[in-house]
C-alpha cells in the first residue's frame, strides 16, 4: 500500500525494518516515569506500595504500547506524525512529575494526563481513518476502544480508591481484549512487516538501564562501604542474568509471523506475547528496588525489612514466569527441557522465600539461580546441535 503525501503509510510485511530515530527518543520519556514509579515504592515501601507501583505502571506501559503499535502499523515520519508523538512525550514526563508527588491531587492530574494521551492517539488514528477509506473498518475499532478507556479513566475522578483504581484496570482491560477481537473476527485484517519484538527490546533495555542508574547512584552514597560494593556487584550480576535469560531467546519477528499465518491461534499468542510483557517489566522494576532497599538497610546498619527479601524472590518467580510465556508464545516454542529447566528455577527461588539467609547471601543466592538457569539452557541448546542464534538465522534465511 502506497503512501500519501504527509499520510500516515502503512507498514507491509515486506523487506526489513527497525525502530526509527523519533521511536528511540520517544522511548527516553519512559526512563523517567520508571525512575519516578521506582523513587515512590523506595520511599513508601510497603505492600500496598507494591501494589500501587503495579496499578500505576499499567496505564503508562499501555500508553507506551498504544502508541507504539500504531508506529508499528502507520509510521511516515510526516510532520503532523512528529508532532502528535512529541506531545504524547511531554504527558508521559508530566506524569512522572505527578508520580512522585503521590496526593489526592497528583492523582487526578495523573489521571487527566492519561485521557489527554488517549486524545492523542485518537487523533493518530483519525488520521489514518481519513487518508484509508479501505482501512476504515480497522481504525475505528481502535478509535472506539480508546474512546471506552479514556472514559474509564474519567469516570474514575469521581471515585476514592480502590474504585479508583478497579476503573483504571478495566479501562486498560476493554483495550487489551478488545484489540485481539478486531483480528479475531476479521481474517482479512492487514498484515504489517512488525517492529514491536524489537520495540519490547528496547523497552526492557530501559528497566534494565534505570535498574543500574540507581544501584551506580547507590554506590556513590557517602556512606560507601565495602558491603555497598558487594550488593551493587550481586545487583549487577542479577541484572545481567536477567538480560541474558530474555534475549537469549528473543527472535524479531514473532508477531509478523504469528499474523501471517492467520489462524485464531496464532492471533492469540501475538497478543499473549506482548502482554506477558507487562508482568517481564514489573518483575524487573521490583527486583530493582527490593536490592537498593537492602543497600540502603546495610549504609544505615539498621536489619534489612522482611518484605525486601520476599519482595526480590518473589520477582524473581515472576521473571521466570513472564519470560517462559513470552519466549512459548514465539512461533518457534521453547524446548519441553528448557521449560522443566525453568520451572525447576522457579521451584528453587520459591524455596529461597523461606530460607533465612544473611540478606547479602539472599542476593547471591538468587544470583546463582539464574546463572545456572543459562548454564543449563546452553548445554540444553547445544545438545541439540542449534543455539537461540542460529536458529534465529535459520528462520530469517528461510523467511
Amino acid at each position: 500500500m502506497h503512501g500519501k503525501p504527509n499520510a500516515p503509510v502503512f507498514k507491509s510485511a515486506d523487506g526489513e525494518r527497525s525502530a526509527t530515530w523519533l521511536e528511540l527518543f520517544f522511548d527516553l520519556v519512559f526512563v523517567v516515569s520508571v525512575a519516578a514509579l521506582s523513587y515512590r515504592l523506595e520511599h513508601r515501601f510497603t505492600g500496598e506500595g507494591v501494589l500501587l507501583l503495579c496499578v500505576y505502571f499499567l496505564p503508562i506501559w499501555w500508553c507506551w504500547m498504544e502508541y507504539s503499535y500504531y508506529g508499528d502499523l502507520f509510521d511516515d515520519d510526516s510532520v503532523g506524525y512528529q508532532a502528535l508523538m512529541l506531545t504524547g512525550m511531554a504527558a508521559v514526563m508530566y506524569m512522572a512529575l505527578v508520580i512522585r508527588a503521590d496526593n489526592t491531587t497528583s492523582t487526578h492530574l495523573y489521571e487527566l494526563t492519561y485521557v489527554f494521551m488517549g486524545g492523542v492517539a485518537l487523533l493518530m488514528y483519525l488520521r489514518a481513518y481519513l487518508m484509508y477509506p479501505d482501512l476504515r473498518w480497522f481504525t475505528r475499532r481502535f478509535m472506539g476502544t480508546i474512546a471506552l478507556s479514556m472514559g474509564c479513566f474519567a469516570l474514575s475522578l469521581i471515585f476514592e480508591p480502590p474504585s479508583r483504581y478497579l476503573l483504571w484496570v478495566l479501562g486498560i482491560a476493554i483495550q487489551a481484549a478488545a484489540s485481539p477481537s478486531i483480528y479475531l473476527f476479521r481474517r482479512d485484517y492487514p498484515v504489517q512487516l512488525s517492529h514491536m519484538p524489537e520495540r519490547f527490546g528496547l523497552f526492557s533495555i530501559i528497566v534494565l538501564g534505570e535498574g543500574i542508574v540507581a544501584l551506580t547512584a547507590a554506590s556513590q552514597a557517602e556512606q560507601f562501604s565495602y558491603d555497598v560494593a558487594v550488593y551493587v556487584l550481586g545487583g549487577f550480576a542479577l541484572t545481567v542474568c536477567i538480560w541474558k535469560l530474555y534475549f537469549y531467546e528473543a527472535s524479531k519477528d514473532t508477531i509478523t509471523e504469528q499474523l501471517k499465518e492467520n489462524t485464531r491461534r496464532s492471533t492469540l499468542m501475538s497478543f499473549f506475547y506482548g502482554y506477558s510483557h507487562y508482568f517481564l517489566y514489573i518483575s524487573v522494576m521490583l527486583i530493582s528496588v527490593s536490592i537498593l532497599i537492602l543497600i540502603e538497610s546495610s549504609i544505615a546498619e539498621h536489619p534489612h525489612p522482611p518484605l525486601a527479601v520476599y519482595l526480590l524472590h518473589g520477582a524473581c518467580v515472576l521473571f521466570l514466569t513472564a519470560i517462559t510465556l513470552i519466549h512459548w508464545a514465539a512461533p518457534e516454542s521453547l524446548f519441553r527441557s528448557v521449560v522443566l529447566a525453568r520451572i525447576g528455577c522457579v521451584g528453587a527461588s520459591a524455596v529461597l522465600l523461606v530460607t533465612e539467609l544473611p540478606a547479602i547471601g539472599e542476593v547471591y543466592a538468587q544470583v546463582g539461580v539464574l546463572s545456572s538457569l543459562i548454564l543449563v539452557e546452553y548445554l540444553i541448546y547445544r545438545s541439540q546441535g542449534v543455539t537461540p542464534e542460529q536458529e534465529e538465522k535459520q528462520m530469517t534465511e528461510a523467511a
